[in-house]
């Protein structure tokens, strides 16, 4: 009785709460676009006194062929290592620790970054190395090499992993024939056989100005920000459009359900079922609406953590919501007994239909949206997190979506959440991946219960 007559005074002091953030999420930064077709954005913040400069290109996995996988990040490696006159590695990231710079760089499925921070005193040196990472990195059999090798030995530790064994599984089952698009990191075989031809050819067609957006974040004046940028990167000249000469292939559309037992010494059982999702081109208001609906599942009120939780099966719980533009991705993992994992995911099904019916509610759906929106402020205040995260959105959805990511939230609706449940996630097929010790899979029978659906 006495939480009915709360209901509404909660739901206002959430309603104020998503005021408010939206008030702090106003994009306010510089953007232009040099002659060669390099997008710049300034992004002033004096919390601290550190800056941020990314370059992100529109260059992931999404642009590698069937047998290619692993092209795009074996590509991403040969920046930090030989340069035209430069000594041989690792001069060039001694070079950066002198500095004063720190760095990082990584490769996804629809983009790639590099990223430098340092002190905000002056930009012109560190916007220099910037562009000579990316433009005069040596590719020949000697940089390969050492690229490769650096790869392989990631990719064996990562495979020790069995988390990571089991990501693995599931993309190669969500994706199918199109996975090379979607696997930054490749296989060792597959590695070691692509040729230096193919990195250059990656150079030339993908790491161009008019492919990428260069993002200053941080203690900077956005007036001398862009014309230090101008200064440093209108002498990069114009390539192709790489999507106009070369368009990408369609994703494969999965059209059975999946499964797949990784066989690992773990304690307990992983489960993870996964769904091909709307994508950001396709279905926009539904790709934004699943990102809504997986901090639903999750919020401490919500029924189905609760339920399935209370199933006294369930050990843990995650859920992610993966937004791409051709398809994004909704996972939900959970760890569990090996002798339950038929009944969790049985019982996962049957609470996401009855979840859909009974308990979609406005209060829970505006509780998630003021955490999405919390989390986007929280990473505006670290400028590596600012520069990477306004550079990937400019990748998956374009700076429009940067700008409009409050509004973009608020225009879903309970309808959308239930389209995306009913839609995607009850009416769709979807890959089903367990991860479990040798002994469990033999004594449990799992290689053909799990799935049953």
């Amino acid at each position: 009785m006495i939480l009915d007559l709360m209901k509404p005074i909660l739901y206002i002091l959430f309603c104020v709460r998503i005021v408010d953030c939206q008030v702090n999420l106003q994009p306010e930064y510089l953007h232009s676009v040099l002659e060669n077709g390099l997008e710049v954005v300034v992004a002033e913040d004096h919390q601290s006194p550190l800056v941020s400069m990314a370059l992100v290109f529109k260059s992931g996995a999404f642009t590698q062929a069937a047998g290619q996988g692993g092209w795009a990040d074996l590509h991403r490696r040969t920046w930090f290592l030989r340069h035209t006159d430069m000594a041989p590695s690792p001069a060039f990231t001694a070079l950066l620790r002198n500095q004063g710079i720190s760095w990082t760089s990584s490769t996804n499925a629809e983009w790639q970054s590099i990223c430098f921070t340092t002190m905000g005193d002056t930009l012109i040196e560190p916007l220099n190395l910037l562009l000579k990472a990316v433009r005069t990195a040596v590719i020949d059999e000697a940089s390969a090499g050492l690229a490769k090798s650096a790869a392989v030995k990631t990719l064996r530790v990562k495979s020790t992993n069995p988390r990571y064994r089991l990501s693995r599984a599931v993309q190669k089952l969500l994706w199918g024939g199109s996975i090379d698009q979607r696997d930054k990191d490749g296989t060792i075989a597959g590695i070691n056989a692509l040729a230096v031809d193919q990195l250059r050819l990656f150079q030339m067609r993908y790491i161009v100005p008019n492919n990428a957006l260069l993002v200053i974040a941080g203690d900077v004046k956005p007036a001398y920000a862009l014309e230090q940028a101008e200064t440093v990167f209108e002498q990069w000249p114009q390539g192709y459009d790489p999507f106009q000469s070369h368009p990408l292939a369609d994703i494969e559309q999965l059209n059975t359900n999946r499964d797949s037992i990784v066989v690992h010494p773990v304690a307990g059982a992983n489960l993870v079922v996964a769904w091909q999702g709307p994508g950001l081109d396709r279905d926009h208001k539904g790709a934004v609406a699943m990102r809504i609906l997986s901090k639903m599942l999750m919020l401490e009120t919500s029924p189905f953590k609760i339920a399935l939780y209370g199933s006294g099966k369930v050990l843990d719980l995650a859920i992610n919501a993966d937004l791409q533009r051709k398809a994004g991705i909704f996972t939900i993992t959970i760890n569990t007994a090996p002798q339950d994992v038929d009944e969790v995911y049985g019982l996962l099904f049957e609470i996401l239909g009855e979840y859909d019916a009974n308990t979609l509610s406005l209060w829970a759906m505006n509780e998630a949206i003021t955490r999405l929106i919390y989390e986007s402020h929280e990473k505006r205040n670290n400028p590596v997190d600012h520069a990477l995260e306004l550079g990937g959105t400019w990748a998956t959805g374009g700076l429009q979506f940067y700008d409009n990511y409050q509004e973009e939230l608020g225009k879903v609706d309970l309808s959308a959440i239930r389209r995306v449940i009913k839609g995607y996630l009850l009416a769709r097929p979807h890959v089903t991946a367990v991860a479990v010790a040798p002994a469990n899979v033999k004594k449990l029978n799992l290689d053909r219960s799990v799935n049953p659906r």
